[in-house]
C-alpha cells in the first residue's frame, strides 16, 4: 500500500512539475504584463516557436521580431516555447537592463544553453556576479591598448600570406576570381586570432587551422537544429544524446584538446609570440598560477583561450562578410573608401597606430555595417530578483525573478525614431554627432571586452583587403542568414578553387577555339531517388551546386559550350549566361527522365536537355537546329542532338557545333550506335566538308562500344585521345550507387569532344582530376559539383 502511495504521489509531483513548467507558470508571467498594460501573445506550450520556425525555413530569421515589433511596438511579451519572455527594442529599457540594473540580471538559459555548448562555463562570456568580476579583471589587461596595438604588424603579416593564395590564382588572368566571401573572411579571422593568441607556427599548422574551422562549423549547424527543435530548452531532454549533441560534444572535446596541447607546448617553450610584444596566450599565462583571486587555473586558461578563438572569429567574420557585401551594393561608398584607402596606403608604406587612425571614413563605414547588419542583433539576460526597468515614455515595468529579456537590436538600428533614412547605408552619419543608440558590443559591466581588438582587427583587414582587391557581386546570388548566435550568409558563392591546368600542344597563332562539354547533372536526377550513397543531400542540392556549375563557365571562358542534363535553364543560367555575353539555345530532351523524380526538388522546372552557348562577340549565328526521334520511330534513326551553324568572325570559318546526350544504361549499346549512325548521315546529307565540326556530349558509352567505331570510321577524332597518347581519359564519371542494398562503384569514360581532323587541329586540353584529387566519395562533391568531369578543349584553326 505504502509502495502503492509513494509511486501515485511521484507520479502526480511529476505531472506537476511538467503542467508548472510547460503551462502554469508561463501564464502567470503572461498575465502579469497583461496586468500592466504591456501588449503581447501567449500560446501555450510552444509559444511562438512555430512562428519563428517558419521565418528560419523561409531563411528569414528575423522577418518574425520585426512583424511582431510592428504589431505591439518597443516593448512586448511573448514566449520562446514554454520560456516566457519580455521582448524589448526601446533604448531607455536596454539601458535599464544592461547597465542601471545590471546586477539583477544573469545571461538567459538560452543565450547559456547556446554559448556553453563550445565555450562551457569558466569563462569571462558567462561567469557571473563575482566570478564574472574576476576574469574581467584578469583579462582586461590583455587587451589594453599598448598591447592590441603590438599585434598590427603580427595581423598585416597574417593577412598578406593568406591573400598570397588570392594574388597566385589571379596572377596572368584576365578573369575575375569566384570567392565564397563568407568562408574566405572565416578563415582569414580564424587565422588572425589562432596566430594573435598562440602564434604565427600554430596558425600555419593547416591540420589545427581546419579542425577548429570544421568543429565551429558543425557545432553552429547543429545548435541551429537543437533551437528550432526546442531540444536546447527542455530539461533532461537537453542533456541526451539526441540530435546532434554528440557531434557537439565531439567537436567541443576536439577544440580542447587542441587548445591544451597549444598551451602545454608554451609552457615548455616550443612556441613563442611573434608579435612585437607578448601574444593573448602570453598574456593569460601571466595571469596563471595558484593563487585563485589573483591569477587564473590550468582549466580556466583553456577556457578563456577558446573564447578568445572562438568569439572572436565569427563575429569578426560575420563583420568583414557584411561590410564587403554592403560595399559592392553602394558604389559610391565604396569608391569614397577606396579613394581613402588608397590615399593613406600610397603615402605610408607601413601600417601603423598611425596609419590606422587617418582611415576614419573606413572606421565609419565598419560602424554603419554593425548597424545595418548587426552582426549579434539579439542579446538575452533572465532576472535573478525582482526589479523595475524604465522605458523612454516613462512606462514602468515590473519584472519578476525567472523572466527572460530579449533585446532585438536589430529593430533599434532600423527605426526611424532614431536615425535619417535608416534603410539607407550611409556611413558619413558616422563622422557627425549620432544618437547614443549602437548597442553592437552590448553595455554596462558586461560590455565586450575584445571591442577594440576587433574594430582594429577590421579596419586592418579593410584597408589591405580594398588596397590590393576589387570586389564584384556576382548577381543572381540568394543571401541566407544563420542565426546560432550571429547572423552570417549561410548561401552564396562557392569558392574558385578548381586547381585545373591545361596541357598538350603550344596554341599557335592560328586563330583558336575554346570548346567545353560538361554533363552538369539535372536536378531532377539528383535527389534521393538516384542513389549517390556517399553523397549527403546538401551536397547535392542545386542551391549549393548551381554557382559552382556557372563559375566553371564564366572563369574558363569558353567559346563555344555544350551542357547536357540541363533541368533549370529558365530559373539560373538563362538569366545569368547573357550577362557574361553568351547567346543560348536551349533544347528539351523529347521524354525526360527528370519527370519521374522532378517532384522531390524544389528546384525541378521541367525536362531536361541540352544546352548550347556561344560567345557573342566571336561568332555570327548562321542557323539552329534540333533533331529528335523517338526510339519507337522505325523511319528514323533514334536519336536526339542540338546544333549551331556558326560563322567564326576573325577567321571566317564555318563552324558546326553539335552537342547530343545519347541512350543511358550499359545494355544499350546498339542504340548508341545507331543514335551515332543518325548523327553521322545528317552531317553528311547537310553539310559541306569543308565545315569546321566538332560533336560534343555525353554519349553514356565507352570508347570499346559500336558507337566509337561509328564516330571514328566517319573521319572524327577525339580530343583528348589525340593529347593523351592515343588513350582517352581513365574516367569522366565516378560515383557509388546503390544496387539492391549494395554499394557499387561506377567509374566510366562516357564524356567526348569530337573535332574532323581537317580544319581543327588540338592544341591543349584541360587536365582532369584524379579520384586523390576528388576524394573517397566520389562525384558529386564540393569542389566539383556534377556527377561527370568538364572537358575543355583548346583547338587552332586551320584555315
Amino acid at each position: 500500500m505504502w509502495w502503492t502511495i509513494i509511486l501515485y504521489t511521484s507520479l502526480l509531483y511529476v505531472f506537476y512539475r511538467f503542467i508548472n513548467y510547460w503551462i502554469i507558470k508561463p501564464w502567470q508571467v503572461q498575465r502579469d504584463f497583461w496586468n500592466q498594460g504591456i501588449p503581447g501573445r501567449y500560446t501555450p506550450i510552444v509559444g511562438d516557436i512555430l512562428r519563428q520556425r517558419r521565418a528560419y525555413l523561409a531563411d528569414k530569421p528575423f522577418s518574425y521580431v520585426e512583424e511582431a515589433s510592428a504589431e505591439f511596438g518597443d516593448y512586448y511579451h511573448t514566449s520562446f516555447g514554454p520560456l516566457p519572455c519580455l521582448n524589448i527594442s526601446d533604448p531607455a529599457l536596454i539601458e535599464s537592463v544592461l547597465k542601471t540594473n545590471s546586477q539583477f540580471y544573469h545571461k538567459s538559459e538560452l543565450a547559456r544553453a547556446i554559448a556553453s555548448t563550445v565555450l562551457g562555463y569558466e569563462n569571462i562570456v558567462l561567469a557571473e556576479d563575482e566570478n564574472h568580476t574576476r576574469h574581467r579583471r584578469l583579462v582586461n589587461p590583455i587587451f589594453q591598448h599598448q598591447n592590441t596595438i603590438s599585434m598590427i604588424s603580427s595581423m598585416v603579416d597574417i593577412i598578406a600570406t593568406f591573400l598570397k593564395k588570392w594574388e597566385n590564382e589571379t596572377n596572368d588572368k584576365t578573369y575575375p576570381l569566384i570567392l565564397d566571401l563568407s568562408k574566405e573572411m572565416s578563415n582569414l579571422t580564424l587565422d588572425i586570432i589562432t596566430g594573435c593568441v598562440f602564434g604565427i607556427e600554430t596558425m600555419k599548422n593547416r591540420y589545427i587551422h581546419d579542425k577548429i574551422y570544421q568543429s565551429v562549423k558543425i557545432t553552429i549547424e547543429e545548435i541551429e537544429k537543437r533551437i528550432y527543435n526546442m531540444i536546447i530548452i527542455i530539461p533532461i531532454l537537453n542533456q541526451l544524446p539526441l540530435l546532434g549533441k554528440r557531434r557537439i560534444a565531439k567537436c567541443k572535446k576536439d577544440i580542447k584538446t587542441i587548445v591544451l596541447q597549444m598551451i602545454d607546448q608554451r609552457k615548455q617553450g616550443l612556441t613563442r609570440a611573434n608579435c612585437k610584444g607578448p601574444d593573448l596566450l602570453d598574456l593569460l599565462l601571466a595571469a596563471h598560477g595558484e593563487d585563485k583571486e589573483q591569477k587564473f587555473t590550468d582549466e580556466e586558461v583553456s577556457a578563456e583561450a577558446i573564447t578568445f578563438v572562438l568569439a572572436g572569429h565569427e563575429t569578426t567574420a560575420t563583420l568583414m562578410t557584411w561590410t564587403l557585401h554592403d560595399l559592392v551594393t553602394n558604389p559610391d561608398v565604396y569608391q569614397q573608401c577606396q579613394n581613402e584607402i588608397d590615399s593613406v596606403m600610397s603615402e605610408n608604406t607601413e601600417l601603423t597606430a598611425t596609419t590606422l587612425s587617418l582611415l576614419t571614413y573606413t572606421e565609419a563605414v565598419l560602424k554603419e555595417t554593425l548597424r545595418y547588419h548587426q552582426p549579434a542583433p539579439v542579446l538575452m539576460r533572465t532576472a535573478i530578483a525582482d526589479n523595475t526597468i524604465v522605458a523612454s515614455d516613462g512606462k514602468r515595468i515590473r519584472i519578476r525573478k525567472g523572466i527572460d529579456i530579449i533585446m532585438n537590436l536589430n529593430i533599434i538600428n532600423s527605426s526611424e525614431k532614431y536615425w535619417h533614412e535608416p534603410n539607407r547605408f550611409n556611413p558619413s552619419r558616422f563622422l557627425e554627432r549620432y544618437p547614443d543608440v549602437l548597442f553592437s558590443f552590448g553595455l554596462g559591466p558586461r560590455i565586450c571586452i575584445g571591442q577594440n581588438f576587433a574594430m582594429l582587427e577590421s579596419k586592418i583587414m579593410m584597408a589591405i583587403l580594398l588596397h590590393r582587391f576589387r570586389f564584384e557581386l556576382v548577381p543572381g546570388q540568394k543571401l541566407v542568414l544563420g542565426t546560432a548566435g550571429t547572423i552570417r550568409i549561410t548561401n552564396h558563392l562557392s569558392p574558385a578553387s578548381l586547381t585545373r591546368e591545361f596541357h598538350g600542344n603550344s596554341v599557335t597563332g592560328h586563330p583558336t577555339l575554346h570548346v567545353l562539354q560538361w554533363n552538369t547533372l539535372a536536378q531532377g536526377l539528383s535527389n534521393p531517388k538516384d542513389n549517390f550513397v556517399r553523397v549527403t543531400n546538401q551536397t547535392v542540392a542545386f542551391d549549393n551546386r548551381k554557382w559552382r556549375i556557372l563559375e566553371q563557365i564564366v572563369i574558363r571562358q569558353p567559346d563555344l559550350c555544350a551542357l547536357e542534363e540541363i533541368d533549370t535553364y529558365t530559373c539560373f543560367l538563362q538569366y545569368h549566361l547573357p550577362k557574361y555575353g553568351y547567346t543560348c539555345f536551349f533544347t528539351p530532351k523529347p521524354s525526360s527522365p527528370c519527370y519521374l523524380f522532378g517532384d522531390d526538388s524544389d528546384n525541378f522546372k521541367g525536362p531536361d536537355g541540352i544546352l548550347l552557348c556561344f560567345k557573342t562577340e566571336i561568332f555570327d549565328e548562321i542557323q539552329r537546329y534540333h533533331y529528335q526521334a523517338k526510339e519507337n520511330d522505325s523511319h528514323k534513326k533514334p536519336v536526339f542532338f542540338s546544333m549551331l551553324d556558326l560563322h567564326h568572325k576573325s577567321s571566317s570559318a564555318n563552324i558546326i557545333f553539335i552537342g547530343t546526350h545519347l541512350k543511358a544504361k550499359i545494355p544499350f549499346a546498339n542504340i548508341r550506335a545507331k543514335q551515332a549512325e543518325g548523327i553521322v548521315e545528317f552531317l553528311k546529307e547537310n553539310h559541306s566538308k569543308r565545315a569546321h565540326i566538332i560533336i560534343a556530349g555525353d554519349f553514356n558509352g565507352e570508347p570499346h562500344e559500336p558507337f566509337y567505331e561509328v564516330i571514328r570510321n566517319a573521319g572524327f577524332s577525339s580530343a583528348y585521345r589525340t593529347l593523351s597518347d592515343d588513350k582517352e581519359p581513365l574516367f569522366t564519371t565516378w560515383k557509388f550507387r546503390e544496387n539492391n542494398g549494395v554499394e557499387q562503384e561506377q567509374c566510366r569514360t562516357i564524356d567526348y569532344i569530337f573535332y574532323k581532323p581537317a580544319g581543327l587541329v588540338p592544341a591543349a586540353i584541360l587536365k582532369l582530376p584524379s579520384k586523390e584529387d576528388i576524394g573517397l566519395n566520389g562525384l558529386p562533391s564540393s569542389e566539383y559539383p556534377s556527377d561527370h568531369l568538364a572537358l575543355e578543349t583548346i583547338f587552332n584553326i586551320n584555315l
